[in-house]
This record gives C-alpha cells, sequence and structure tokens, in this order.
C-alpha cells in the first residue's frame, strides 16, 4: 500500500473531523442568521474592513531582493522570481488582481491557496488561485497535504502557496466569519430590520392634527393631497398651506428608532475591530475625529492590521518559493513606505533634518518621493559643529 494509499486509510469517512475544510464553515448562529460569505459581504462593514485590507496589501510593493555583505539590499530585477510577484503570477491575473484574490480569501474564510507551477528545473513559473471551500488540508503525522476538487491526487505541501489567518495548530486557518458568527449574525439581522422597517412605513416623519373631527372622505382627501403637495424630493422645502386649523407636528426619533440607529453603529465598530481595522478606514468618524488622530489611525491600520499579514506572506513566500542555497542572500519584501507616509509638511520637515544631519542625500530624498535621480546630488551633507568622536581631540593652545 503506497503512502496516499495510507493517507486516506487513516482519514475515513468515520474520521471526518480530521480533515480541515471551509465546506461547513457557516451554521447557524445565536442571532438566527445561516451566515454565507455573500451574507456577510451583504454587510457594509465587512465589505469594507475586507476592501480596505486587500486593496492596500495589493496595491504595496512587493519585490525580491538580494542581502549584500555589507548590509545593504539591492533588487534582483533579473530574477525569474521577480516578475512572477511584482507583475505576472500567472497567465490570467495581475500581481493586483491575484493578491486581491488571495487576500478575500484569507479574511473571509482564513486560508488563501495558489498551486506552485514549476519549469523542468525546479523552479515557479506561475502561482494559480485556488478556490478556498475546493481545498481541504490533510495533516499526516509530520507532513501535510492539499486535497483540491477535481484533482486525483493530494498536492505535497512544498507545491502549494498557503497563507493561513489565526490557527489552533500552524497549518490551518480558521476564519472570522465562523469565530464571530453572532456578531456578523447580528449584523444581517439589523440590517434586514432596519430595510423593512422603513420600507413597511415605519420611518413617518410627521402627522397633520385637526382641531374637530374629520369624515373618512375628508382625511382621506387631506392625505392626497398632501401628499401630491408636500411628499417627494421634488417638493421639499416647499411651504404648506394648511386650511381650517389643521396643524402638522413633526415626528422625533422614537427610542426604538434610537436603539436600532446605536445598534447597527456598535455592529459597525465591532466588526472593524474583528479586522483590526480602525474606525476610520471604513467611514465610521467619531465627533471627536481630527485630521491628526485619523492620520494616526491610519499608521496604527499598518502596524496592527497590515503588518501581520505582509509578514505571513513574505515568509510562506520565502520559505515555498525559493530554493535552499536561494534563502541565504534572497527574501521577498513589502515596500510600506507609501503608507507610513505622513502629509507633505511632515515629510518635507523630515527630510530636512535627514539632509542636515547628514543621513539622506538630495537624490535619496528624490526617490522616496518617487522622483528621478539629478547628477551631483549624491553628496551627504556634514554639519560644522559636529567631529567624529574617534578621532584625537584637538589640542587646544
Amino acid at each position: 500500500m503506497g503512502l496516499l494509499d495510507r493517507i486516506k486509510g487513516v482519514f475515513s469517512p468515520k474520521k471526518e473531523e480530521r480533515f480541515f475544510n471551509n465546506t461547513t464553515f457557516f451554521s447557524n448562529n445565536n442571532s438566527g442568521v445561516v451566515s454565507s460569505k455573500e451574507q456577510a459581504m451583504s454587510i457594509a462593514a465587512v465589505t469594507g474592513c475586507v476592501r480596505a485590507i486587500s486593496t492596500a496589501v495589493a496595491s504595496l510593493p512587493l519585490s525580491l531582493y538580494r542581502r549584500e555583505e555589507d548590509g545593504d539590499k539591492i533588487l534582483e530585477r533579473s530574477h525569474i522570481l521577480y516578475k512572477l510577484l511584482h507583475s505576472t503570477p500567472n497567465s490570467i491575473n495581475t500581481s493586483y488582481t491575484w493578491r486581491v484574490q488571495q487576500m478575500i480569501n484569507l479574511l473571509l474564510e482564513g486560508n488563501a491557496y495558489s498551486v506552485i507551477i514549476r519549469n523542468n528545473q525546479g523552479i515557479p513559473v506561475e502561482l494559480m488561485p485556488l478556490e478556498s471551500s475546493n481545498v481541504r488540508v490533510i495533516k499526516y503525522e509530520e507532513s501535510i497535504f492539499y486535497e483540491v476538487q477535481g484533482v486525483d491526487q493530494p498536492l505535497n505541501s512544498f507545491d502549494v502557496l498557503h497563507i493561513s489567518g489565526l490557527s489552533f495548530d500552524g497549518c490551518y486557518g480558521y476564519s472570522p466569519l465562523q469565530m464571530y458568527a453572532s456578531t456578523l449574525g447580528l449584523g444581517v439581522k439589523s440590517r434586514e430590520y432596519a430595510s423593512n422597517y422603513f420600507s413597511n412605513g415605519g420611518n413617518i416623519s410627521g402627522y397633520l392634527k385637526s382641531p374637530s373631527p374629520l369624515k373618512p372622505e375628508t382625511i382621506e382627501q387631506l392625505r392626497y393631497s398632501w401628499n401630491q403637495k408636500y411628499s417627494g424630493i421634488g417638493n421639499a422645502h416647499t411651504t404648506a398651506v394648511l386650511p381650517n386649523g389643521i396643524e402638522y407636528h413633526r415626528m422625533n426619533l422614537t427610542p426604538a428608532d434610537s436603539d436600532l440607529i446605536r445598534q447597527m453603529e456598535f455592529t459597525r465598530e465591532e466588526i472593524a475591530s474583528i479586522f483590526a481595522v480602525p474606525p476610520s478606514q471604513i467611514g465610521i468618524m467619531k465627533d471627536s475625529s481630527s485630521r491628526a488622530n485619523v492620520e494616526e489611525q491610519s499608521i496604527m491600520f499598518y502596524r496592527n492590521c497590515l503588518l501581520p499579514y505582509l509578514v505571513n506572506i513574505e515568509q510562506e513566500l520565502n520559505k515555498k518559493l525559493l530554493r535552499d542555497d536561494e534563502k541565504e542572500n534572497l527574501f521577498f519584501e513589502f515596500n510600506a513606505s507609501g503608507i507610513l507616509r505622513g502629509d507633505i509638511e511632515s515629510r518635507y520637515n523630515a527630510y530636512s533634518i535627514a539632509r542636515q544631519w547628514g543621513w539622506l542625500s538630495a537624490n535619496e530624498i528624490r526617490t522616496l518621493e518617487n522622483m528621478n535621480k539629478v547628477e551631483g546630488l549624491d553628496e551627504f551633507l556634514t554639519p560644522l559643529n559636529m567631529s567624529d568622536a574617534t578621532k584625537e581631540d584637538i589640542d587646544e593652545e
């Protein structure tokens, strides 16, 4: 009996729980909603978080670098893997669309998979994305295999690029949608309730009050006349003329209306916290929000949300795509300087300090600002009142 047959024998149907997959990720939760990826993405806060994270990761330059003996790093543009990750991972996707697809699967299902296609020399030439729900992870002793729907035999871990999210066992990521099904189910229910509430006329803005009883036909005539003259956007801000002492009274929000609004706001904030996304990134602006703390939240978005994903992806790429002899001095790295850049005044002040104290040249600053170098601007400045502490002190006369 071969290894693959023994694997299938160990994972027989009676031990199905030993498979890791996404086919039963979503089930009934305490809020009474059957969740799915489509239902989750119908929640604006979930869509906002997924879009913010996936597009941010896809927008960052991802390159292959070589580490020099002196510690410097240089772009390895001539290597085949540079083009694979930087531009075209396969014949269908660009690097951006491939990364967006991978991040959406990672964020919603906890795992992202791509098959690594190699040439005759064993060099990766394509990364073909897989739908996470079509993959089952098989852990057998100290090895991991991937069973893909439509493929006869399990794939070796060496041939599958697997980005996993939070994991209890280190080989399979668990979905935030599964772990927080009740919260997301509440978001779906709140949205549906609000939609039904307003579509069924729950949003009455006011009423007409008569000093004396009116006949039914008079009431209907008054209602019809009022709606014709003052309802709709086209009649907004027109002056109402009311007959026979009838008064118009505007209705304020009821406690139920206010509770619904507060619940929906709370749910949005809770969903943002699930994805570690600052509220301002999905349009939740508090009264205390200012330009300064919104910029601080952008930095927090990188440090607390994006950075763990970037490190996770970089390490998986280094592990699966590089040969053992290449891992000594080659590595993949995202360039996140664009996210960390402040406003133009803050950047120029920082550049001024770096230039005056001699650790950045003018051309290096131009490079950071995505500008071409200019001949003669590679010199470093040295402050006149500074000297090398290792040199002999000048004798005082």
